[in-house]
């Protein structure tokens, strides 16, 4: 596994919420008895993400170790995609039109990423 003490735990909590994420959707669109699937300008660079780091975890010299780690990053997909849209929902809530809304987010996302 791990030498670490605290890796084992982080793991299992974004799988955890990851699950309790999708489970939470999926409840909802059988409540409203329609899916709603909204397109985010990070839709495709963090499916690539995605695939890329699954690509590299079937292809390491290490694969279970890989594998096992990935599992992680893969539930953690559904939380860039729910930040996404809980930020769209407080912008167009607060007056800001969609257009104005998908240019602005990449240009505040970039400083985070940088700045973490």
């Amino acid at each position: 596994m791990t030498t670490d003490y605290f890796i084992l735990p982080k793991q299992a909590l974004v799988v955890f919420a990851g699950i309790v994420i999708l489970t939470l959707y999926g409840v909802k669109t059988l409540l409203l008895e329609k899916v709603n699937i909204r397109r985010t300008p990070f839709d495709l660079a963090v499916v690539l993400f995605l695939a890329t780091i699954l690509l590299s975890s079937i292809f390491s010299t290490a694969w279970a170790d890989s594998l096992s780690n990935f599992i992680p990053v893969l539930f953690a997909g559904p939380f860039v995609f729910w930040d996404c849209l809980q930020c769209e929902k407080r912008a167009i809530g607060n007056g800001l039109n969609r257009q104005s809304f998908n240019r602005s987010l990449p240009l505040g996302r970039f400083p985070d990423s940088i700045a973490s």
